[in-house]
């Protein structure tokens, strides 16, 4: 009994010291960054949306040139935040904001090595390099982007656009 003691003293220690470092890490991961406070988007993946309860309507887009290989989505949602002990939780940020709306667009595709890259022609509410911001839910302008296709890792070539609108607020 005497040579246990010394054995569960030393587990215990272990243990303890693996659930504070557990409690270290989730404090400096996820409260040290205050991820609950920054703005979150679906980047184009329309199932995240539809069970975050944020999914407002689909936007149509045209490929230039047509092509039917590209893995892409674009839509309206809700703007969000996570909740603040989970990244599963989503908080809507309707009155936290003037652009409580956002269009949501895949960015890449990683199955045809292909980026999405927001184009500066575009003019909307409110915009940063992956997002659209809307006060309103509806597009009533057209979103351009360049699509981009890795051909090694040194750079892209430019092989087309796509335009995203809204069939119910085009001229």
């Amino acid at each position: 009994m005497k040579k246990l003691k010394p054995i569960l003293a030393i587990l215990g220690i272990v243990i303890g010291i693996y659930f504070l470092f557990g409690f270290i890490n989730s404090f400096f991961g996820w409260y040290g960054y205050e991820k609950w406070k920054y703005r979150r988007v679906t980047r184009g993946d329309l199932t995240e949306s539809k069970e975050r309860n944020v999914f407002i309507k689909n936007l149509e887009f045209e490929l230039v040139p047509k092509t039917d290989s590209l893995e892409f989505n674009a839509f309206i949602e809700n703007g969000f935040t996570y909740g603040k002990h989970s990244s599963v939780k989503t908080e809507l940020i309707k009155t936290k904001t003037d652009f409580p709306f956002q269009v949501s667009f895949s960015q890449k595709d990683t199955l045809n090595k292909i980026t999405f890259d927001l184009l500066p022609i575009t003019k909307m509410d409110s915009m940063d390099y992956f997002v659209v911001y809307l006060r309103k839910p509806e597009l009533n302008d057209t979103i351009y982007l360049k699509i981009r296709k890795w051909e090694n890792k040194i750079g892209t070539d430019s092989i087309g656009f796509i335009k995203i609108y809204d069939k119910n607020n085009s001229g």
